[in-house]
């Protein structure tokens, strides 16, 4: 049974990109669903998930035992993909933004064009990996809730204060 405590930077990292990736999500799939109202915060909480996810590639490439476990090749996979993913979804998403002229739009108080942002290239990349990094989310979520009570290795203590 792992007794590894994160470091503070770390799990600052960890609940600050969750939660804004959550939102991000959660805005997306709202906007996605025709509530244009969603947009701004999607842009918002989607650039500071992928800024963040940036800084914590910054910080496991300077302090490489800040990298996800190295329990086993799963854990690795998904850890990583989380970890990544962000970052295609951060440049995706600034493209599209610059290809719709969404900025100006926003600026002028008019909501984004849906059919334009729809139609872009990097769309449906966009959404296929806010998906599949919404499911990664959910199956990490089930399995971190599993070591902590199922296992008893109070890992979700061990990621936050104590």
């Amino acid at each position: 049974m792992s007794t590894t405590r994160y470091s503070g930077p770390r799990r600052a990292l960890h609940w600050t990109i969750a939660a804004t990736f959550l939102g991000a999500v959660g805005s997306g799939i709202a906007f996605g669903n025709g509530a244009d109202t969603a947009f701004v915060p999607h842009v918002l909480l989607g650039s500071a998930t992928g800024l963040l996810a940036v800084a914590r590639l910054v910080l496991w490439a300077v302090k490489p035992g800040e990298t996800p476990p190295r329990s086993n090749a799963a854990a690795r996979v998904v850890h990583w993909a989380l970890a990544l993913g962000p970052v295609p979804q951060l440049i995706s998403g600034i493209v599209m933004l610059v290809l719709a002229d969404a900025l100006a739009r926003i600026a002028a108080g008019l909501p984004p064009e849906r059919t334009v942002l729809s139609e872009l290239p990097p769309a449906a990349p966009h959404g296929a990996i806010g998906f599949a990094l919404g499911a990664l989310a959910l199956g990490h979520i089930a399995l971190a809730l599993w070591h902590h009570y199922g296992k008893g290795d109070r890992l979700i203590a061990r990621m936050g204060r104590g």
